[in-house]
């Protein structure tokens, strides 16, 4: 009988009202574009922005993080415009922090360095990447840090060459 590897895995999904925060002035913008049908351009530039914040909302209902082998998968959804790979490899450090007020929701650079992917609320996970840190915002911060300090310890231990 053979025994298998114990493998960590994550799968973690976090919900957040961001996209009801857009889906309020697309339904505006187009409301409006509708009742200004006598003035073409007004009535376009408003019917675009309101149909952009309706694609922005539908690419923001939630934020995935999941294990896929070698690599994290960072992803916005449902409609998949904006997802993340970070390699294990490349991951230097991990810990449990908070975004600054002013770092805010979305995907940007933060002005504490580095990048902030982040759907809702402050608390977030700290990549230390080779050329930079990556905030990854989630509900569960501690699941996401044990899962990945068990996971690189785990590869630090199969490989023998790195160390953590």
């Amino acid at each position: 009988m053979t025994s298998r590897r114990f493998e960590p895995s994550y799968d973690h999904t976090q919900r957040g009202p961001l996209c009801y925060l857009l889906y309020l002035p697309a339904a505006v913008m187009i409301g409006v574009a509708v009742t200004l049908r006598q003035d073409l351009t007004l009535g376009g530039i408003l019917l675009a922005a309101g149909l952009f914040s309706l694609l922005m909302a539908s690419a923001f209902h939630f934020l995935r993080v999941n294990d896929a082998g070698d690599r994290l998968q960072i992803r916005f959804g449902p409609l998949p415009l904006f997802r993340r790979d970070v390699r294990y490899a490349e991951i230097e450090s991990v810990e449990i922090g908070r975004t600054t007020v002013l770092d805010g929701w979305g995907i940007h650079r933060s002005l504490q360095g580095g990048w902030v992917w982040n759907l809702w609320g402050r608390d977030c996970v700290v990549l230390g990447l080779a050329s930079s840190k990556l905030r990854i915002g989630t509900d569960e911060p501690r699941g996401l840090a044990d899962f990945l300090r068990d996971k690189l310890g785990h590869a630090a231990s199969s490989d023998g060459t790195r160390s953590r």
